[in-house]
């Protein structure tokens, strides 16, 4: 897996990117957010995309604009064009049409969002051996010569960052298909790849790597076994009365429930928030809230919170969390919690 230079990675401190769209259909965009939750946040890395809602005026890392072509620049390099697109897809690849133009675009998707997070096209590896043919490369993909020899020419600045280098992987998503007369080797073929390989993730999480609560394995005697288990089933019941005794507390009561699903998007006031599916959510004052799906919150005040699935949360504030499958929660204050599965939660403080 080739990896761009280490200045162009998001620093240590950077667990969150915030994506923006600039324009689009709501089914596109519901499709970009879709694929990147589903392929990129069940790597066990450091880094989420937050995907802002219109009306969310938080700064943007990302910057995503629909148009004939798909690009994106290299990681950080992002931040030298503020307030402009940095990454631009193509949703209706002209030549294609039913499953194969829905893989194209999730290939697409993923390979662009594989250079916003610092990879580099997997064909320049300065391990692989192919020698290409550059007229028929400028011949089938349109090309002028500088373009041909800047998307498949070796890459020296890989060949300098063998820290971040994995062997050369055909089967990277950032990887260009081959086709049979692209080489000088005549019988050389890569098909198109559209999904993310073991190499992809296992490059990320190397650059990337997880400061989440970890659970450590632990060697214990039968006895001590079975108390652990003992000790995990009541934590569990402790936590639906929790759940239950919220929803009843006189301080949220007077707030009221909130339950927002499908793919809307909503600002809200504290108390007992749920929000499951596709949903966006700002949420001030805090209180209880329930992520699950797909969902993307945001919570200005301290929070207790239960997040499973894909949910990603954000709360500006302490508190307490507990989370399960792939979802993520992240405090700016002091708190505690439980991650289980490929769950993490973060602390500022």
């Amino acid at each position: 897996m080739g990896a761009g230079p280490p200045a162009d990675f998001w620093p240590p401190n950077k667990h969150v990117l915030n994506v923006r769209f600039l324009n689009g259909t709501e089914d596109y965009q519901r499709t970009v957010k879709s694929l990147v939750k589903k392929h990129y946040h069940s790597i066990p890395m450091r880094i989420r995309f937050k995907f802002l809602s219109e009306w969310d005026t938080s700064p943007s890392d990302i910057r995503i604009s629909f148009a004939d072509e798909s690009k994106a620049y290299i990681g950080r390099q992002a931040e030298n064009h503020p307030g402009e697109p940095t990454m631009w897809l193509n949703m209706h690849p002209r030549w294609l049409t039913g499953d194969d133009a829905r893989k194209k675009v999730q290939g697409d998707v993923l390979h662009e969002f594989g250079h916003a997070l610092g990879l580099i096209h997997e064909q320049k590896h300065p391990q692989r051996k192919l020698r290409w043919n550059y007229s028929r490369l400028m011949e089938r993909y349109q090309l002028e010569y500088d373009a041909a020899h800047r998307n498949y020419a070796a890459s020296t600045t890989s060949a300098l960052n063998a820290e971040w280098d994995r062997p050369y992987d055909p089967k990277s998503i950032m990887h260009y298909p081959i086709a049979k007369g692209d080489t000088q080797s005549m019988g050389t073929e890569v098909p198109e790849n559209y999904v993310l390989s073991d190499g992809d993730k296992q490059a990320l999480v190397q650059i990337y790597p997880s400061t989440a609560v970890v659970k450590q394995d632990l060697t214990v005697r039968k006895e001590e076994k079975k108390k652990e288990e003992k000790k995990k089933e009541e934590k569990k019941r402790e936590e639906r009365k929790t759940k239950e005794t919220a929803k009843k507390d006189k301080n949220v009561g007077h707030l009221g429930e909130t339950h927002i699903g499908g793919n809307r998007s909503a600002v809200v006031c504290g108390g007992y928030v749920t929000v499951s599916g596709n949903a966006d959510a700002i949420i001030h004052g805090g209180g209880y809230v329930v992520a699950s799906g797909n969902s993307d919150v945001i919570v200005h005040g301290d929070s207790t919170v239960w997040a499973s699935g894909n949910a990603d949360v954000y709360v500006n504030g302490g508190g307490s969390a507990s989370a399960s499958g792939n979802a993520t929660v992240r405090f700016t204050g002091r708190g505690t919690g439980q991650a289980t599965g490929n769950a993490s939660i973060y602390w500022k403080c």
